[in-house]
């Protein structure tokens, strides 16, 4: 095989699932991880890559131990395979659109302490008002991108901003600084930077209250990092340190506000607000699951608000 581009005599040869084949392999660098993300062997993978480079005529990657590199012919390819890929979508979209009773799944990604605190306890109440949903979540921290499909809704702690999309705030509260009830309840005014601290991991460190706990403590006052809130709340209740959370949902977790001194009482009222965004593709928006669990989410949190009871 060579380099240079020919036409493939078959077009119908080019199948829709070896060019996301090959989409994975160019965005994950990777044969093994994109066999992972499609659910095929790395070996069926391998022979499909051969396949695909059979029938287009030319060598689209070389393999090293690196992982794999682009030829140019595969670079050259790449705009029109992903402009398919947005074509497909923008087909599926489509589809979707002229749905017309609420049934079918919802695919929902956001944070896993979301997924734990706010989001599952709720599913129970979305399933006896919509008993033909049905409701997959990934409970992760990556970007997933709503113009390829990779989730119908999304949870963030940052406003979704890239993509044709409809994004509304969902919740904005307040954090604090909480900690062991038997440790903290009724103690002496405690200064942030004598406390052990438990905070997220460096990949969330772009968040605005991370941001300000690092403004406002030494690294060495770090005991615990990670990316699971649960995680972190289940050390604060063992007093392995203490923790930015919301009230109540430390309430739920049985601890007490920290005491702290005057000025480090002013520093956390300048804490910024945490928030919750919800978003999906625009034209997903009206497509009756999608506007179902839309408004089942919006509601449920309006309540809980009222009561006092939300994140």
């Amino acid at each position: 095989m060579n380099a240079t581009m020919t036409v493939p005599a078959d077009l119908g040869a080019l199948q829709w699932d070896d060019l996301r084949l090959l989409l994975a392999c160019q965005r994950l660098g990777s044969l093994t991880a994109a066999a992972a993300q499609l659910g095929c062997h790395p070996a069926t993978a391998s022979r499909r890559v051969t396949h695909l480079e059979d029938s287009l005529g030319v060598v689209l990657f070389r393999r090293g131990k690196a992982g794999l590199a682009l030829t140019p012919a595969c670079v050259a390819l790449m705009p029109a395979v992903e402009a398919a890929e947005a074509a497909i979508q923008q087909v599926l979209r489509s589809a979707k659109g002229v749905e017309s009773e609420v049934r079918g799944v919802v695919r929902l990604s956001m944070p896993p302490g979301v997924a734990d605190a706010l989001v599952v306890p709720l599913l129970g109440r979305l399933r006896d008002r919509h008993p033909q949903l049905q409701v997959e979540i990934e409970a992760s921290t990556r970007y997933v991108d709503l113009e390829r499909g990779e989730a119908d809704l999304v949870v963030r702690v940052r406003r979704p901003e890239a993509g044709a999309l409809v994004v509304q705030q969902l919740l904005e509260t307040r954090l604090a600084v909480m900690g062991s009830r038997a440790q903290f309840f009724a103690s002496e005014p405690q200064r942030l930077r004598d406390l052990q601290w438990l905070t997220w991991d460096h990949d969330l460190a772009h968040l605005p209250h991370t941001r300000w706990l690092s403004s406002h403590i030494d690294d060495r006052q770090i005991a615990l990092r990670c990316n699971a809130q649960s995680a972190l709340m289940a050390a604060a209740t063992r007093g392995l340190g203490v923790v930015l959370c919301p009230v109540v949902e430390g309430a739920q977790y049985g601890l007490a506000l920290v005491p702290l001194m005057a000025a480090d009482q002013q520093a956390v009222a300048t804490l910024p607000p945490a928030t919750l965004w919800l978003a999906c593709h625009s034209a997903l928006r009206q497509v009756p699951r999608i506007a179902a669990v839309w408004a089942f989410l919006r509601e449920e949190v309006a309540a809980m608000r009222a009561e006092g009871m939300a994140l």
